[in-house]
């Protein structure tokens, strides 16, 4: 059986910039993009928001959200 290569996407949420709980996994960045943007819509500004890719191999690797990406 062939191994996925493809990635597993969460999202972390630092809660105000303190502490921090991962949301996830998601199908696809598409879906992980539309909950970051529910969450700033319903939370507002004050929360962290970061990707977070799990490759196949278990290396974990973390990405911003620019504010245009979660308020758009």
């Amino acid at each position: 059986m062939k191994k996925s290569t493809i990635p597993k996407l969460w999202l972390i949420i630092v809660w105000d910039d303190v502490s921090a709980e991962v949301m996830g996994p998601y199908k696809n960045a598409e879906t992980r993009l539309r909950a970051a943007r529910k969450l700033r819509r319903d939370e507002g500004d004050r929360h962290g928001l970061y990707r977070l890719d799990v490759q196949a191999d278990g290396t974990p690797e973390t990405f911003d959200f620019s504010g245009r990406e979660v308020e758009g």
